[in-house]
Formats: structure tokens, sequence, C-alpha cells
């Protein structure tokens, strides 16, 4: 009797080779779309990114050492054909400057007079010539998705104001100053 011998694969072999081909493309289509999705979202924040600062540089121009000019009530519109599925909306607030004074108060000895003028007369002066604008611009996917929203806050301030602290020159000179 002589042994032949069978070239070929059995069926276990095949299906077993089935099934990591199977296994190897359920990760590279998980993969790839994993990576779609990223480069996508990507592609989005990218582009807010950018009408995010073109818009804000808009404002800055506009509003360049004369942050009371600034309209009080909320400005909305778009970017246009080119960008449709993004709008904007800002808005400018009064500056909030801290009260320093009671944390020099609380210190051991306390605090002159001068100093607290000082630091009342800054606090207006600050909150006179600085406003805070926050810039949202909306992304829209599509209609009935959740719109996102990404915010960029400035401090535009008037570099040109003068400051009068109320206080006598020579008071001054006799401190040191000029």
């Amino acid at each position: 009797m002589t042994k032949k011998h069978i070239n070929g694969f059995s069926l276990i072999e095949v299906l077993i080779a089935l099934g990591i081909i199977a296994s190897v493309m359920m990760v590279l289509t998980s993969s790839w779309t994993s990576n779609f999705r990223r480069v996508g979202k990507a592609k989005i924040q990218t582009q807010v990114v950018y009408l995010l600062q073109k818009k804000m540089i808009e404002i800055e121009t506009l509003y360049k050492d004369r942050p009371q000019d600034l309209p009080t009530e909320a400005q909305t519109g778009n970017f246009g054909d080119k960008h449709k599925k993004y709008t904007f909306s800002w808005e400018a607030k009064e500056f909030k400057m801290p009260d320093l004074s009671s944390v020099l108060t609380t210190q051991s000895g306390g605090t002159d007079e001068i100093t607290l003028t000082v630091i009342s007369k800054m606090k207006e002066f600050f909150e006179q010539s600085v406003k805070e604008v926050n810039l949202t611009v909306t992304y829209l996917q599509s209609p009935k998705a959740k719109p996102k929203k990404y915010t960029l806050s400035t401090l535009l301030v008037d570099y040109n104001a003068s400051i009068d602290l109320g206080i006598d020159p020579s008071v001054l000179k006799g401190l040191g100053g000029g």
C-alpha cells in the first residue's frame, strides 16, 4: 500500500485563516473610521480657530485705543457663503477690577491713606479704560445637530487714557515720585 500525499488545506485551516482575515479587517475598518472622525473634528476646530482670530482682530482693529466706543448690546452675524455653517456673536462687558485695598488694610500695620487713594483711583481708572470682549463662534453641522460653541475673550485697553490720582504733586515728590 502506498500513501498518497494530498496537497492543499483542510477545511479547518481555511476557516481559521478566514477568521484571522475577518478580525484584521474589523480592526482596520474601526481604525480607519476613528481616524476619519478625528480628521473631521480637527478640520472643524482649525476653521473655528481661524474664524475666531479673524473676527477678534477685526474687533480689536475697529476699537483700538477706544474701548469706551464698544457697543453695549450683543453683535451677531455670519461669515458669508464660504463659511455657511458658522455664525458669530460678541459682546463687550465692563471690566471689574478686584478691590485690592482690603488686602492692604488686613496686613499688620495696615496702610496709609495715600496708598488707599491711589489703589481706589487705579481701580476706577482700569474699570473706565479697559473693556472685556467675549466672542463666540457657533458651528452647526446640520439643522438637526446640536450646535457647537467656541469662545474667545480678550481685554481692550485705552492706552491713551490719563489718570488723575487726586493727590497733590508736592506729596508725590516728597515720596520720591516725579
